[in-house]
């Protein structure tokens, strides 16, 4: 019977890893696709653009399955001598982007017309846009997604997020909650604090061995979405860095890890509270926006999975029989391209000895002949 370490690699290895070669592929096409984005951005609106910021999993390593999911920073460059941040006290994640001056009679920078603007120059790039691939526009939260296609195949979707940078704070235009459905609600000028920037350099920093132990818990939260797919996969990976960075030693057994890891996150979802990552001074917590009753829900799943990992871990990270079928196929090939070859060599051995034989067969030969023409000569000599 396998061990638990052998079966989560082979989850790892079948329902949890992305083709390398597949994610170059779309990459390429992503690359080449923001690149036409940015430029004509940077002539349909009256802000300078600066250069792409690629983020996500698919830039920290952190992707699973598919190569199907991209998202980038667009920043919008303002100047920092004419505007300035002011802190909303009451909500910490938000700020204001304000005049210096107090006569300037537009006095904010409203995250609301922003998002609109960029919405509209979006949407007139994929009017205009005939290079052949699909664009199919949607908007939700500070983004524009764009799916793109292939003819009727969806290769991937491209998450466009408009980012103000001022003061050393990173600012992405999401709609505050109260904004929401009133366009005329002052929270529409808010812009939100991110602090993507400080997580992607350091999940970059994190080895793939470790890595691996967040990929299949996200990986576990799509196969148990009943369980765990209430909360986003930035609350799993921000509760990863937090784990990580106690400092605390890395087992060398990746079950250990995992279970180590999802009793940790267990822990936080109880108590209700996760600052951001690395932990600032905003008096923050990512889990306010769900009830205690959704987080205990997970967070007392993720204990049943922990009191019995050799039973319940198992059956949180099923492999599909078709997917097992699959890679056994694919081990089964490779064995036989392995005998092949072995067979190969074992006939190129076997030739190459035959080959060997009959030279020193030949060597004895003439080594024989010329042995009986000295006796020959030596025997007439002796006869004259």
């Amino acid at each position: 019977m396998a061990s638990l370490d052998d079966h989560l690699h082979s989850y790892y290895d079948t329902c949890v890893a992305v083709d390398p070669s597949a994610l170059e592929r779309m990459s390429r096409i992503y690359r080449t696709l923001t690149a036409e984005i940015r430029d004509f951005l940077q002539q349909e609106l009256e802000f300078s653009i600066g250069e792409l910021i690629g983020r996500g999993s698919s830039h920290e390593g952190l992707k699973i399955r598919k190569p199907d999911e991209f998202d980038v920073l667009i920043p919008i460059e303002i100047d920092d001598e004419y505007w300035c941040v002011e802190d909303f006290h009451e909500d910490n994640c938000f700020v204001t982007i304000a005049s210096r001056y107090a006569w300037e009679q537009a006095g904010v920078l409203p995250a609301a017309s922003i998002r609109t603007k960029f919405q509209g120059a979006v949407q007139r790039f994929v009017n205009k846009y005939i290079r052949g691939y699909k664009l199919k526009p949607s908007t939700h939260g500070p983004a524009v997604t764009l799916d793109v296609y292939d003819g009727n195949r969806k290769l991937f979707s491209v998450d466009l997020v408009p980012l103000v940078r001022l003061e050393g704070n990173w600012l992405v235009a999401k709609p505050h909650p109260a904004s929401v459905g009133k366009p005329f609600s002052p929270e529409r000028n808010l812009w939100r604090r991110s602090f993507t920037h400080q997580e992607h350099d350091y999940i970059k920093l994190i080895p793939l061995e470790s890595k691996k132990i967040l990929m299949i818990v996200k990986a576990m939260v799509i196969d148990n979405y009943a369980q765990m797919g209430m909360l986003p996969s930035y609350v799993y990976k921000v509760a990863f860095m937090h784990w990580f960075d106690r400092k605390e030693p890395v087992q060398t057994s990746i079950s250990a890890n995992v279970i180590n890891f999802l009793s940790y996150l267990s822990d936080v979802l109880l108590r209700g509270t996760m600052k951001p990552f690395p932990d600032v001074n905003y008096h923050i917590n990512i889990l306010n926006n769900w009830n205690p009753t959704q987080l205990n829900n997970v967070a007392f799943f993720l204990r049943r999975i922990i009191a019995r990992p050799e039973t319940k871990l198992v059956a949180a990270t099923k492999i599909p029989r078709q997917r097992a079928v699959k890679m056994s196929g694919i081990r089964q090939e490779c064995a036989l391209y392995e005998w092949k070859n072995s067979q190969s060599e074992n006939e190129r051995m076997l030739s190459c000895k035959g080959f060997l034989k009959m030279i020193f067969k030949v060597i004895l030969g003439l080594f024989a002949v010329l042995m009986m023409l000295n006796v020959a000569a030596f025997v007439g000599k002796n006869e004259k």
